[in-house]
C-alpha cells in the first residue's frame, strides 16, 4: 500500500512480544505460570487421594480424582 512494504521478518517475535504487552495489560498469567500453578494442585489432589486409601484400587482412584474435578 502506498509502495510501502510489509515485512515479515521475526514476525514470530513480534507476535510473542506483543501477546506478552497484552497479557501484561490485562493482568493475565503466562501460561508457564498456569502451567505450574496446574501441575501443583493436582500433584497435591493425587497425594491426598492416595494418603487417604487404605489399600490402592486403581478404580477408587481415579473415582476420587473425578469428584475433586
Amino acid at each position: 500500500m502506498d509502495n510501502g512494504l510489509n515485512s515479515d521478518h521475526l514476525i514470530g517475535i513480534r507476535a510473542k512480544t506483543a501477546a506478552e504487552e497484552v497479557n501484561r495489560l490485562r493482568n493475565w498469567k503466562r501460561t508457564k505460570e498456569r502451567f505450574e500453578e496446574n501441575k501443583a494442585r493436582i500433584k497435591k489432589d493425587c497425594l491426598a487421594v492416595l494418603s487417604g486409601m487404605s489399600a490402592f484400587s486403581w478404580e477408587k482412584y481415579t473415582a476420587a480424582l473425578e469428584a475433586k474435578g
